[in-house]
């Protein structure tokens, strides 16, 4: 029995601090320590971003994917803090640099939950393995099948 209350205590710490992160909205320093070049495997090549220092509640970022020496797509990145909360823009081009969303849209993650070394947007989640490593984990959607699959991305500080 004794063992039982410790278990329940335990879950009942456990759910009150989960709940508590959640509700925390955090600002851009939550993401502070992206800032920098980093560098991966993806997709069958070789991934880049580079973010900059957070400043007037925004970072801005680049990405590239180069296969067998060659740019085959990019992105221009944003985290923004926007009515209280942390999203993170998306805008896709291709390696002539032609959008490939309409030019007004972009692919917004919202924030959902965050604890100290992971930031977990919708469809997006950023985690700080540690100073020089990192993993974005990434839900994406197959246009034929509709099927959803998580890619994850590990990437090296440069």
């Amino acid at each position: 029995m004794r063992n039982v209350f410790l278990v329940f205590g335990i879950f009942f710490c456990t759910v009150n601090f989960a709940e508590s992160v959640d509700s925390q909205k955090p600002n851009i320093e939550a993401v502070s320590w992206l800032a920098g070049s980093w560098s991966g495997e993806a997709f069958g090549g070789t991934a880049e971003e580079i973010w900059s220092q957070p400043i007037g509640g925004t970072m801005m970022g680049m990405f590239r994917l180069v296969e067998k020496g060659k740019v085959t797509f990019s992105e221009f990145e944003e985290i923004v803090e926007q009515e209280g909360l942390l999203i993170f823009k998306v805008k896709h081009f291709t390696s002539a640099f032609v959008g490939w969303e309409e030019k007004e849209k972009s692919v917004d993650f919202k924030f959902l939950s965050s604890t100290e070394n992971e930031i977990h947007f919708d469809g997006l989640t950023l985690i700080k393995i540690d100073e020089k490593t990192c993993k974005h984990v990434i839900k994406l959607k197959d246009k034929t099948t509709g099927q959803t699959k998580d890619v994850e991305i590990l990437y090296h500080r440069e």
